[in-house]
């Protein structure tokens, strides 16, 4: 991510990959996905976001239907929601 689009959406936790004191998480990104790492984190103007996730929402099948499976991680509450059902 860009500095001028991390800034824009008000990340917290932001910096360059390359410097000291992002070296652990820059391990950690190196050793996981080592060629994007090696193709973004030497891009000028690119910073590392750390993010932890409080809701997702993803699409599942289930016996041919379309649900939205919600996943509300900081309530630890997952649900589903057919697709076809009517807005309440």
């Amino acid at each position: 991510m860009s500095k001028q689009h991390a800034n824009k959406r008000g990340s917290g936790n932001s910096g360059n990959l390359l410097d000291a004191k992002n070296k652990d998480y820059a391990e950690m990104y190196r050793n996981k996905l080592p060629r994007l790492f090696d193709h973004f984190a030497h891009q000028p103007g690119m910073v590392s976001v750390k993010m932890t996730p409080t809701f997702m929402v993803t699409m599942v099948s289930i016996n041919d239907r379309l649900h939205l499976e919600n996943l509300d991680l900081k309530n630890e509450i997952a649900y589903l929601k057919r697709l076809d059902e009517e807005t309440k």
